[in-house]
């Protein structure tokens, strides 16, 4: 029988941030605030994508390595917002931001991958890896108000929705061609309606996201390129008020049984789909206060 030693590897590395940030606020009218921020930020890797492994498939087809010399991401944040408050509970407001970023962590794959350190072939190969630098703009609106003014039992319901629109270009990974930045998706849209007396308690929510690049395998082959399908999530959920301290609740989730999705490239060429159904969940709750 072949016998196989494994060697101890260590790594290390160290760095220094400078996060200044400033940040101004000005109400020219009682109910209208205007923000503007300008700050840095950084984001870690993880601590397990910092450590120094190599780990072969069982069947030897598959090679994953860490990356003790990940740099963390950092970001130059641009904000700007106008928010106009109601009387009535409630707001409307109006932002811009946009973000240049340093040194994105992505997961490269390679196909057809040969091991400098050991020589062998292997069909795919995944490390954790820093990418120079992306740039992120875009808008969100947010509007969220207690309909008090209603008349009749309409009074008693609320809502909130926002929408965000993101345009993002990151450099690629294998440095050939221009990709949106990975996990960020252009369009999101949530609506959530609510209902509300003092046994009632209701609300209805509906979350949208646009496809967009998966940023746990960035794999640039024409083709290939690996994105989240779009999703469309709807749930619902009540309770109702028997005594004091004394609630029955109901929980209703993905009510359009919204698959997992992911695709190779184009929406029609399927790489991954698994579907789970809704999900129901009723009880009793008492609160001890």
């Amino acid at each position: 029988d072949e016998s196989k030693v494994a060697s101890p590897t260590n790594g290390a590395d160290d760095y220094v941030n400078w996060l200044p940030g400033v940040h101004i606020k000005y109400r020219p009218q009682k109910n209208l605030t205007i923000r503007g921020a300008w700050t840095n930020s950084l984001s870690r890797p993880n601590y397990y994508d910092l450590v120094p492994y190599r780990s072969i498939s069982r069947g030897g087809e598959i090679l994953r390595m860490g990356n003790p010399f990940l740099r963390p991401t950092t970001s130059s944040n641009f904000d700007f917002s106008i928010e106009q408050y109601y009387k009535s509970i409630g707001i409307l407001s109006l932002g811009l931001f946009s973000k240049q970023i340093d040194h994105f962590i992505y997961v490269h794959k390679e196909h057809e991958f040969v091991d400098s350190f050991t020589g062998n072939l292997y069909d795919e190969f995944y490390q954790p890896r820093n990418s120079a630098t992306a740039q992120l703009a875009g808008i969100e609106v947010a509007y969220q108000r207690q309909l008090g003014f209603l008349p009749g039992f309409l009074s008693n319901l609320g809502i909130y929705t926002n929408y965000t629109f993101v345009h993002s270009r990151a450099n690629s990974p294998a440095l050939v061609k221009s990709i949106s930045l990975p996990g960020a998706a252009p369009h999101m849209l949530n609506l959530n309606l609510t209902y509300e007396t003092t046994r009632i308690i209701a609300g209805l929510s509906l979350n949208y996201t646009s496809p967009y690049l998966d940023p746990d395998e960035v794999d640039l082959t024409p083709g290939l390129e690996r994105y989240y399908d779009k999703v469309t999530y709807l749930d619902f959920n009540a309770s109702y008020k028997i005594a004091h301290n004394l609630r029955i609740y109901f929980e209703a989730q993905n009510l359009l049984n919204q698959p997992l999705r992911y695709y190779a490239g184009v929406a029609e060429r399927t790489f991954q789909q698994e579907y789970y159904s809704f999900r129901l969940n009723a009880g009793i709750k008492y609160n001890f206060k």
